[in-house]
Order: structure tokens, then C-alpha cells, then sequence
């Protein structure tokens, strides 16, 4: 292909061509890359422009220390990036692509290309990923703040149950016992007492859940039942016959799903 054709498919390129001689500077540059910088091809030959004039102070000793390269043939090929300035004076984020022509002119062809929009994205991410650590650390952060409630909560659950059992032993239960001593009923006594022992316990809460729809008799016959008054002991208590206890217990037990088995009631309710 004749160096005529060569140039012909340069001058219509869409990315910037050059070639520079470390020594007298650029002796050729495309339209792509008079776009990129802004400037016209007769500015940067009028001028004597070296690459070093069209690059960001900051990034000059990389470009610097890849020319010493290429000049001493270390460095024959190389892709790098690096800041432009443009001669409006805006900067440029570009990419380039070297080859050191042999022999002792110390000439390089370029191919730069724009990566603004590529930087851009770039930025995009690591604002986003900058944004998701932060996030992940606030979330961590509200972990261990739950964490350190849950423990709190915890903690004074325990103090408010140990407060019940303290106040059970040194308030309710002398009580009790006098009423045992003065021959009070001691159903109800009983039934008072063990009701009293699981104040802090979810059992009520439990036997009293809707879906089971007892009705208050029937749950009133369950805390008998859990104390574990008979249902004779439960008739007298009640003021009701026999028969009608054992047909509530049989009620009970279909309402709570245990009936036609072997499961205790007793053992059942004490277990909720």
C-alpha cells in the first residue's frame, strides 16, 4: 500500500494519529486528533509543540520517562494513559498506543483515543462503590446498635423476671402459707400459687391465642387443669357438675388438636 493511501485512511480515521520525533517534535497529526486537542495541524507543526506540551503537568513525568525509553530502545511499543489539555485549557482523559519506529530517528507513531466517557463511568462506579460502603458500614453499624438493644432488652427481661420470682417468694407466698395455716380453701390456694410461680411465663399469652377460640370457662378450666386440679377438685371449685368438667376438658382437647391421641392435657398446657 503506497504511503499515499496510508495518509488517505489516517485523514479519515476516527481515532488521532500522530507521529513525533523526539527531537524536532510532531511531524504529523490527524483531524481525529486536531478534534481531541482543538488545535490545527499548522498550530502544533508553527508552533514546534513536543507531546509534553499538550499533557497535564501532573502526568508529565510519565510521559517523559516513556520518551527516555523509546529513545534508548527499551520500550518499543506501550499503551498508557494519561491527562491532556486541550487548547481551550479543558482536560482530557486519553489512551495511547506507541510504536517506536527502528532506526535512529527516534520517531513514534501514536494512536491516542477520548476515554472521557469511559473515565466518566469509571468515576460513576467508584462513587457508586464508595456509596455502597458507606451503606454497608451504616447498616453494620445499625446491626450492632439492634444488637446492643436486643441485649438491653434481654438484660431487663431477665432483672423483670427475677424481680416477679423476688417478690413471689418474699410477698405472695408467705400469704399463701398463712392462708394454708388458717385452713383457707386450699384449692384456690394452690391454683393461686402455681398460677403466681409462672407470672413471667408466656403460657397465657399462648392459651389465649385466637385461633384456638376457647371460650373464658375453657380457659379458666385449662389453668385448673395446668395446676393440676382434678376434675372433681374442678367441679367443686366451679360450683359445676362433674360432667360438664370432663365435657369442656373434651372440648378443650379438640380445640387444641390433641384429641383421639394419647397426649396428656396436663403435660400438654405445661408445655406451652
Amino acid at each position: 500500500m503506497s504511503e499515499e493511501k496510508y495518509r488517505t485512511l489516517a485523514e479519515n480515521a476516527m481515532i488521532a494519529i500522530y507521529i513525533i520525533s523526539t527531537k524536532s517534535g510532531f511531524e504529523y497529526i490527524n483531524p481525529a486528533f486536531e478534534k481531541i486537542f482543538g488545535y490545527k495541524s499548522e498550530e502544533i507543526y508553527h508552533k514546534g509543540f513536543s507531546l509534553l506540551d499538550l499533557v497535564y503537568p501532573d502526568d508529565r513525568k510519565l510521559i517523559e520517562n516513556r520518551m527516555v525509553a523509546q529513545e534508548k530502545g527499551k520500550e518499543l511499543s506501550s499503551v498508557y494513559r494519561f491527562r491532556g489539555i486541550t487548547k481551550e485549557g479543558y482536560i482530557k482523559h486519553v489512551e495511547v498506543n506507541t510504536v517506536a519506529f527502528p532506526g535512529k530517528e527516534n520517531k513514534v507513531l501514536g494512536i491516542l483515543r477520548d476515554i472521557m466517557e469511559q473515565k466518566k463511568a469509571e468515576i460513576r462506579l467508584g462513587e457508586f462503590e464508595s456509596d455502597l460502603r458507606k451503606q454497608e458500614l451504616a447498616l453494620e453499624q445499625k446491626n450492632i446498635a439492634l444488637r446492643e438493644v436486643i441485649a438491653q432488652v434481654e438484660m431487663e427481661k431477665r432483672r423483670i423476671e427475677n424481680n416477679i420470682d423476688n417478690n413471689l417468694k418474699a410477698v405472695i407466698f408467705p400469704i399463701l402459707k398463712k392462708l394454708e395455716k388458717e385452713k383457707a380453701n386450699l384449692g384456690i390456694a394452690n391454683l393461686l400459687q402455681h398460677h403466681l410461680e409462672k407470672l413471667s411465663s408466656s403460657y397465657g399469652k399462648k392459651i389465649t391465642n385466637i385461633k384456638f377460640k376457647l371460650t373464658n370457662r375453657e380457659i379458666e378450666i385449662c389453668n385448673m387443669v395446668k395446676a393440676g386440679l382434678t376434675s372433681k377438685e374442678i367441679s367443686n371449685l366451679l360450683y359445676i357438675s362433674y360432667k360438664t368438667v370432663e365435657k369442656h376438658r373434651a372440648n378443650i382437647r379438640h380445640k387444641l388438636e390433641i384429641s383421639n391421641s394419647h397426649i396428656n392435657l396436663v403435660s400438654f398446657l405445661r408445655e406451652m
